[in-house]
């Protein structure tokens, strides 16, 4: 039960930085909305590999399916990948733009949805951990946008364009140290086999 209401505020939070990205003309929110669909996928996987990872041993399983959990960190870390270099490439296309001052307010009602989602997360078991921990990232991201968006729309673009620039690479670091904690916590499952 507490799975599905961790997607529902996921989504409804995706939905509202999608919108913000949209409509209020933040680079830094768009890249932020960009994350939150990644999230949308990375939370579905993890509710997959979940369920089989709950399975009992069977013939080809003999300790059961735990491991299998990790498939919903493989599944986030490749589709944040996927999100970092497209937000690279929006980037490398500068121009000019003008952000509404609306922007911060929608990344900081983004910030208290996923702050509850993470709550949840930690409250569902050891499958939704690294889940929770990666979407500790959001929190982040909607930090620095409410800055760079509410600063861009007062001041200059410029000054959002640079949150963008802090969420992007914030993503690649992300992405590396998942995959370094995967394997890690694969290297170490398997020594104790």
């Amino acid at each position: 039960m507490l799975e599905w209401l961790a997607l529902l505020i996921s989504v409804i939070a995706a939905v509202v930085k999608i919108t913000g990205g949209i409509v209020y003309g933040s680079k830094a929110l768009f890249i932020d909305a960009l994350t939150c669909i990644a999230n949308l996928v990375a939370i579905s996987a993890t509710l997959y590999f979940h369920k089989i990872s709950l399975m009992p041993p069977d013939m080809d399983h003999h300790y059961g399916h735990l491991r299998l959990g990790l498939g919903g960190a493989l599944v986030s870390a490749a589709t944040y990948s996927f999100v970092a270099g497209l937000s690279l490439v929006d980037l490398l296309r500068f121009k000019e733009y003008e952000v509404s001052i609306y922007a911060p307010l929608m990344a900081g009602i983004g910030f208290l949805l996923y702050l509850l989602v993470i709550v949840i997360s930690k409250n569902i078991g050891s499958s939704f951990k690294s889940y929770s921990l990666f979407t500790v990232s959001e929190l982040m991201e909607s930090a620095v946008v409410i800055i760079s968006s509410l600063a861009g729309a007062l001041y200059s673009y410029i000054l959002d364009y640079s949150g963008a620039l802090i969420i992007t690479s914030y993503i690649f670091y992300e992405v590396y140290k998942t995959l370094k904690d995967i394997c890690l916590l694969y290297t170490s499952d398997a020594a104790d086999d």
